[in-house]
């Protein structure tokens, strides 16, 4: 997976100024994959480039905000991905493992930490 397509995944579901779709990138797809706001610009960039992506641009009080919406191009581009195979990510989930020693010990060592994740989940 790219990072283009889950930025044009999330521009799908709604059209955003580059601050909003990184706001939201970190609130949502940020769970499960990191990218900075530096690295989502610059994608963008790269997107709009190649007609995946357009702008709208909005002069408002406090400057020029720019409103990115996903093209056809993007949309087939996005589409062609979505059948692709691609290869089983490799788990690695160290509170799994935590959780396994804890069936060994006993004793709910671990829920502290399990409730911290939940937390960080909200």
């Amino acid at each position: 997976m790219s990072l283009a397509h889950v930025l044009l995944t999330s521009l799908i579901e709604k059209p955003s100024t580059g601050f909003e779709l990184a706001r939201r990138f970190d609130r949502s797809m940020g769970f499960f994959w990191n990218a900075t706001h530096q690295q989502i610009y610059r994608e963008l960039n790269g997107m709009q480039k190649k007609g995946w992506i357009s702008t709208l641009e909005d002069q408002s009080d406090h400057g020029r905000k720019k409103t990115y919406q996903v093209e056809q191009l993007g949309r087939v581009e996005l589409a062609d991905w979505m059948v692709k195979q691609g290869q089983p990510a490799q788990l690695r989930e160290e509170i799994m493992v935590r959780l396994r020693a804890e069936a060994q010990f006993g004793g709910n060592t671990v829920l502290p930490e399990l409730e911290r994740h939940l937390e960080l989940h909200r």
